[in-house]
């Protein structure tokens, strides 16, 4: 059974990333740069490469999804 739970984390973990990794492509963004996150949870479309309002939307809906999906998943 905990493997199960175990399981459900690491696909929900995956498929977050997975989409954020997709989308930081359509919006030219580089995580690894410092401050990036902030950033783009600060709003800041200046990060952007290249400019997709709808992708750079959505990556910061999944970056704010992924802070409590953490969380969660660690209790």
């Amino acid at each position: 059974m905990a493997k199960s739970k175990h399981r459900y984390w690491v696909d929900q973990l995956q498929a977050i990333t997975s989409e954020l990794s997709r989308l930081s492509i359509a919006c030219d963004i580089d995580f690894y740069r410092p401050d990036v996150v902030t950033r783009i949870l600060n709003n800041d479309e200046t990060i952007c490469g290249r400019q997709n309002a709808r992708a750079f939307e959505e990556i910061r809906h999944h970056l704010m999804a992924l802070y409590p999906l953490e969380e969660r998943a660690i209790e």
